[in-house]
C-alpha cells in the first residue's frame, strides 16, 4: 500500500495496523474496502461500499483501540454535518480493533494551499475557513472533547451534495493502481485543486469533527502599494 507504512510490526513494537486488502469485507459483510485514502500515527482509512453509499472507515492500530475503550464516541448524526455515522469493532490474530463510519470528505486545506498562488490563500478564505472551524470547536468543547491536532493537513472539506457516481468517477480514475518510484496517490473525491473561488461559490463545509491550524495566516502576507 504505502511503503513507508510499518505494517509488519507488532503492537508491542509499535505497528498493529490494520493490515487490510482490496475486497475485503467488514462488520460481518456490511461494508466493502474498495480503496485506500491514507494513514496516520494512529490508524489508517479506508473507502468502503455500504448497501447503497460509499463511507470512509477510520480503522485505529489495537494499541489506539484499547485506549478508545474508555472514550465514549459520540454522534453527530442529526447535525449540520452528518460525518459520524456508527462505530464497530474489526477482530484480527493480533487483537481487536475500533472502526469509526464516516462521510468521505473532499481535500484539505494544506492541498489547496499547495495548489494557491506562492501557496497562500485569499483573506476572505481564510476568514470563512477559521470562523467555520470555530464553530465546530466550540461544538466539540461543548460535549467535553478536545482536538489534539489542529493543523492544515487535518482540515477536510465537505460538500452538502454529492453521490455514489460522483465518487465512482474519482475512483475509475484516480489514485494509479500500483504505487510507481514510491510516490504516493491520495483519493480526492470532490476536487476543488486550484480553484479558491469556489470556496466562494459553491456552499462548503468543513466536517464537524476537523479542524484548521492558525499558522496558514502566517503563510499570507497582505498585498500593498509601494511608494
Amino acid at each position: 500500500m504505502y511503503p513507508e507504512e510499518p505494517l509488519d510490526l507488532s503492537p508491542s513494537e509499535g505497528g498493529g495496523y490494520f493490515s487490510a486488502k482490496m475486497g475485503q469485507k467488514l462488520n460481518g459483510g456490511k461494508f466493502q474496502i474498495v480503496r485506500k485514502l491514507g494513514y496516520g500515527s494512529r490508524s489508517s482509512t479506508w473507502l468502503v461500499r455500504g448497501k447503497d453509499n460509499y463511507f470512509a472507515i477510520k480503522i485505529y492500530t489495537i494499541a489506539a483501540s484499547e485506549h478508545a475503550k474508555t472514550v465514549e464516541v459520540p454522534s453527530s448524526r442529526g447535525g449540520p454535518v452528518p460525518v459520524y455515522h456508527t462505530d464497530f469493532w474489526e477482530g484480527t490474530r493480533a487483537g481487536s480493533h475500533l472502526c469509526l463510519v464516516l462521510d468521505p470528505m473532499s481535500t484539505t486545506v494544506q492541498a489547496l494551499m499547495h495548489e494557491a498562488d506562492h501557496e497562500r490563500l485569499p483573506v476572505h478564505a481564510i476568514q470563512r475557513i477559521v470562523a467555520t472551524v470555530a464553530e465546530a470547536l466550540d461544538s466539540l468543547h461543548k460535549v467535553g472533547i478536545m482536538h489534539g491536532a489542529v493543523k492544515p493537513e487535518n482540515v477536510y472539506f465537505w460538500r452538502l451534495a454529492y453521490g455514489t457516481e460522483d465518487i465512482k468517477s474519482v475512483l475509475d480514475s484516480e489514485p494509479r493502481p500500483t504505487i510507481r518510484k514510491n510516490k504516493i496517490y491520495l483519493v480526492v473525491i470532490i476536487s476543488l485543486m486550484g480553484v479558491i473561488g469556489t470556496i466562494r461559490r459553491k456552499r462548503l463545509r468543513i466536517g464537524a469533527f476537523i479542524s484548521v491550524v492558525s499558522d496558514m495566516c502566517r503563510n499570507h502576507e497582505p498585498s500593498g502599494h509601494n511608494g
